[in-house]
């Protein structure tokens, strides 16, 4: 796989599958790349929150059920303590603070490989968001912190078994920035009343 070093929402990502390959799209993307090794197996991320001293408090993995444009769209919590463990030990080594997305894909032959590291919330944030314990969001704790406050990590602690899923709505405005009443896709659910 040949990818931008900075890329955002699976933007320029080409399968090369021999050497020829990989040298085109070196060439052919317009910024500095990086190539990996193309992955099967399952997709996974795992949200993770540090605090200032680069310490865990916890690391949440989902699935990757589908994506669109490089984000997630569909997955579900899971209680899988090795994808735990994994997103602990990339954060601390990194010396993350804050929010850190670390994507992965449990592949046939090798195992555990990482293909992304986000230092900032996941698209599909409202998954881990709505599994972690009352008064452990993390929001909640960054607000914590930001006022002083030590929290201790409480890694693994979550309701495992969360699925969400995230659908787009589009909504055409006027010159006045009112809704137009065309090219409306109606959200899921009971129609609106008009």
């Amino acid at each position: 796989m040949v990818k931008p070093r900075r890329g955002s929402g699976a933007r320029s990502i080409h399968r090369a599958d021999d050497e020829a390959a990989v040298d085109f799209f070196v060439h052919y993307i317009e910024e500095p790349v990086m190539v990996q090794r193309f992955m099967d197996g399952g997709e996974f991320s795992i949200d993770t929150l540090s605090d200032l001293d680069g310490r865990c408090l916890n690391a949440i993995p989902r699935t990757m059920i589908e994506s669109r444009g490089g984000e997630s769209i569909k997955g579900t919590v899971i209680a899988d303590e090795e994808l735990t463990a994994l997103g602990v030990r990339v954060v601390e080594a990194l010396g993350v603070r804050g929010p850190c997305t670390v994507q992965v894909f449990r592949d046939r032959s090798i195992g555990l490989g990482i293909t992304d590291v986000n230092t900032r919330f996941g698209g599909a944030f409202p998954a881990p968001m709505y599994a972690a314990l009352e008064g452990r969001t993390y929001p909640e704790l960054i607000v914590r912190m930001a006022r002083g406050e030590r929290i201790e990590p409480h890694v693994g602690e979550f309701r495992a078994g969360i699925t969400f899923t995230r659908y787009y709505w589009q909504l055409e405005l006027d010159e006045q920035l009112h809704p137009s009443g065309r090219d409306i896709v109606e959200p899921p659910g009971p129609p609106r009343p008009r």
